[in-house]
């Protein structure tokens, strides 16, 4: 069985989706200590000037040891009016705009407290329309322990994993003889960005998929997650 494990993030982008797509559980890390300025609370959309940022605002002033699970939104109001504008301006004449932003808008608009549970309640109505079946589990629901390495085995094996598919980023840090040692096949994502239709000018990666789901619909970002090269090995 395949595991997938992540930090919850903000509407993040297509690779993440592909990392859910082909697992069969995947696991929202909440259980690790609140990563500052990640893809956790902001993601890039695209806009008439070029990739711009949507941050979700974090009560991090002395809690610099909390855990994600943990970590509040500063409730203002004011960002989620920002996000929603930005959002309408600069996507509304794309074909799918208004068939997806009224769900995503009652979602951000929704009284939340902490961030990881605004960030799941997105992947999941995205995963949903996306026809994904993966099973979720929470980090922090788990009987783990550990740092690095260790945490993530204990977390596969928690769930029975016999494969973990990680992050191609993760051969920098992690020791994959643990893994092994534990009767569990490691498995690096090799993510190949796919190019879609964008508006204003050139295609820029990584963004937000939203701006895949409005440009092309969730048939077309469908597609473009079963058709890429990883996901056919």
């Amino acid at each position: 069985m395949m595991v997938s494990i992540h930090q919850p993030c903000y509407l993040p982008w297509l690779g993440y989706f592909d990392k859910i797509n082909r697992s069969d559980v995947h696991i929202f890390m909440d259980n690790v200590q609140y990563p500052k300025g990640t893809y956790v609370n902001r993601v890039k959309v695209k806009t008439r000037g070029g990739a711009s940022w949507l941050t979700v605002p974090v009560k991090t002033k002395g809690l610099s040891d909390q855990y994600l699970r943990d970590a509040k939104i500063t409730n203002d109001k004011l960002w989620m009016r920002k996000h929603l504008k930005t959002l309408t301006h600069n996507y509304i004449t794309t074909p799918h705009f208004r068939e997806y932003f009224p769900q995503i808008m009652d979602i951000v608009n929704r009284k939340w407290i902490l961030l990881r549970d605004l960030n799941i309640a997105l992947v999941r109505y995205i995963c949903e329309i996306l026809d994904i079946k993966t099973s979720f589990v929470m980090g922090s629901d788990l009987d783990v322990e550990g740092v690095s390495t260790d945490l993530l085995v204990d977390m596969v094996q928690s769930v029975c994993g016999d494969s973990y598919l990680c992050g191609g980023g993760a051969i920098r840090y992690q020791k994959d003889c643990k893994f092994y040692n534990a009767n569990i096949t490691p498995i690096y994502q090799n993510y190949k960005h796919p190019i879609y239709p964008q508006l204003y000018g050139d295609f820029i990666p990584g963004l937000s998929i939203i701006d895949a789901l409005f440009n092309v619909g969730s048939e077309g970002v469908i597609r473009l997650l079963n058709n890429s090269e990883e996901s056919k090995q």
